[in-house]
C-alpha cells in the first residue's frame, strides 16, 4: 500500500476558463523514503524530520501542497511544533510525547 497526493492549480484553471488539471504531487514511500506505511516507519519519520532539514523542508512543503513559500526549516520553535503534533496527534497529549523536543 501506499498513499498519493493529487494538486492542481486553480489560478492557472481559473485564468484559462477551464477545468483543473489534476497531477501526482507526490506519492508518500517515495516522498519520504518509507518501506511501508507502518506505524514503526512513520515514527522512524518523524525522527528523521525533527534532524534532516532537507527532508523537512519537503515535508513543509508538501504539507501545503507546494503552494506555500515559506519555510520554518531555520525556525526551531516552528519545527518543534510540527514534530510535535506529528508525534502527538492529539493536543492534550503534547506534555507526553514533546518532552524532550
Amino acid at each position: 500500500l501506499d498513499a498519493e497526493t493529487y494538486t492542481t492549480d486553480l489560478d492557472e484553471a481559473n485564468a484559462k476558463d477551464q477545468e483543473p488539471q489534476w497531477f501526482l504531487e507526490y506519492t508518500t514511500k517515495d516522498a519520504y523514503g518509507l518501506p511501508d506505511l507502518s506505524p514503526s516507519s512513520w515514527a522512524d519519520l518523524i525522527d528523521r524530520l525533527a534532524v534532516d532539514d532537507d527532508l523537512f523542508t519537503k515535508f513543509h512543503r508538501f504539507f501545503f501542497r507546494s503552494s506555500h513559500e515559506a519555510n520554518c526549516v531555520n525556525e526551531p520553535d516552528c519545527r518543534k511544533e510540527y514534530v510535535c503534533a506529528l508525534r502527538a496527534a492529539k493536543s492534550y497529549e503534547e506534555d507526553h510525547f514533546c518532552a524532550g523536543l
